[in-house]
């Protein structure tokens, strides 16, 4: 008896951390112009939530506003009735966010790659390849 992924029995409608996805990574000098691949849900995650963060709090102000998120050092804060404050982009937790921008922090280089693309950890802030080697 064989078993397809449309069978119920196959289906989950959550993801646990420690779960693995199945991706297709593309390479053009491989014969099927790529590879199967598995990332677990959690690094997943990392991987695609970080950037976002990484963008939204490079943005925040240094200085800290009459109210509102703000960029103290590599801390996140909040100036203002804390009551008031507005959830984080995606509802996360100050909290959560700290864990998850200290693991990715934790997850990179902590040199340029040179590849002009990816991220390192430039003792403690999160900084764009320049590429070229640089």
């Amino acid at each position: 008896m064989t078993t397809s992924i449309q069978d119920p029995a196959m289906q989950v409608y959550a993801a646990q951390s420690t779960d693995l996805l199945l991706m297709w990574r593309t390479d053009g000098n491989l014969p099927l112009g790529g590879k199967t691949v598995t990332i677990a849900v959690s690094d997943f995650f990392l991987s695609m939530a970080s950037p976002w963060m990484t963008l939204w709090f490079a943005s925040l102000p240094t200085v800290a506003p009459s109210q509102g998120w703000w960029r103290n050092g590599s801390e996140l804060a909040y100036a203002g009735d804390p009551a008031t404050a507005p959830a984080l982009p995606g509802g996360i937790t100050t909290a959560q966010f700290a864990s998850v921008r200290s693991a990715y922090l934790a997850s990179l280089l902590t040199s340029d790659p040179g590849d002009g693309v990816s991220d390192w950890n430039n003792s403690g802030i999160i900084t764009k390849s320049l590429g070229g080697g640089a």
